[in-house]
């Protein structure tokens, strides 16, 4: 089971727990002694906390890249600088539920310039196009290779935005997902705050630079729409004797939203697969970002005929099973290894 850890940066509690937040100044710098303290400090911390801290990268690895974090702290650093530095220890972790975020006052502080007037798709080797532009130069094409953005190369804005980003295990497809459609506000927020950009790009064989202002953030669609409430998570369809069964989440929340029930809409589909003979079936989980348990496990007892197992084990780590209270101790069992 992969604990779900959301740290909120707020640049340590002992720091701000006196302050309201609205005397909370973001763009404060804090001394370097500090900062390395704390990451220190946040990652032993999560070592013995995230039962797959080491699932994925070695502790010696993980202590190495966390000295080199540390070690790269030469001057106080702001909430949002400090942010850049650790938010890649989280991701390598190789977790999606386990993060950091910027506290609140930082988030509207670091998206007040207007980000990054693109949209861009990225492909399968990693070139990167723009697809609209939102920018008060029309003359930027989409559909036009991005090469740099003020001077830096794409590829090295990918590197470390893709470092970056959380996801499960080694699993890069949903990093590159969510660039596709988030680009503008990742570039924000792990490489520069600023409202001009110089982009360079090729475009009919043409190498050719382009000078952008940013645009406000709300031309982009929100996280909302794109995971749109009008669109059914649920769906299925008949294609030539093939059932393709669409699940784009496993959610009770999302699945309700949409006046959907999971557990109704699996049992018809399966009824009307076998009231038409039909033979074969796709599951398309493109898309799906997980959900709830209980109801990937329905599914996964519609392709069994006997008892079986969905966890092999759940996991956690001495500290946590420490605060396991109660009839629940009964579910848990020290490992003897």
């Amino acid at each position: 089971m992969k604990l779900r850890f959301l740290v909120l940066l707020l640049l340590l509690l002992s720091k701000l727990s006196a302050q309201a937040q609205a005397s909370y100044d973001p763009h404060k710098n804090y001394h370097p002694d500090s900062l390395k303290r704390w990451t220190t400090s946040i990652m032993t911390e999560l070592g013995k906390k995230h039962p797959g801290f080491y699932r994925y990268t070695t502790k010696e690895r993980f202590d190495f890249l966390i000295d080199s974090t540390t070690q790269s702290i030469k001057d106080s650093l702001n909430e949002l600088n400090f942010y850049r530095k650790i938010k890649p220890l989280f991701a390598q972790i190789g977790c999606l539920h386990t993060g950091v975020s910027l506290s609140e006052p930082a988030t509207i502080s670091s998206t007040q310039p207007r980000p990054c007037s693109l949209e861009v798709f990225i492909d399968e080797e990693r070139r990167v196009f723009v697809t609209k532009n939102y920018s008060n130069n029309p003359s930027i094409p989409t559909s036009a290779e991005i090469l740099s953005i003020n001077d830096r190369s794409i590829a090295d804005i990918l590197k470390t935005l893709i470092k970056a980003i959380p996801a499960d295990g080694y699993n890069e497809t949903e990093k590159i997902l969510l660039l596709n459609h988030r680009f503008a506000f990742w570039y924000q927020t792990m490489i520069e705050v600023n409202e001009h950009f110089a982009v360079e790009i090729r475009f009919q064989e043409k190498v050719e630079r382009y000078v952008a202002k940013g645009v406000n953030k709300d031309v982009f669609p929100t996280m909302e729409t794109l995971e749109s409430a009008n669109v059914k998570q649920l769906a299925l369809d008949i294609v030539a004797n093939t059932g393709i069964l669409t699940i784009h989440s496993f959610a009770k929340t999302a699945i309700k939203r949409n006046g959907q029930q999971f557990e109704k809409f699996i049992k018809t589909t399966f009824k009307s697969l076998k009231d038409q003979h039909i033979e074969n079936l796709v599951i398309d989980l493109r898309y799906n970002g997980g959900g709830t348990d209980g109801n990937a496990a329905l599914l996964a007892s519609y392709f069994f005929d006997k008892p079986f197992r969905y966890w092999e084990k759940i996991e956690v780590t001495e500290a946590i099973a420490e605060e396991i209270k109660g009839m629940y101790r009964l579910f848990f069992r020290k490992n003897p290894g």
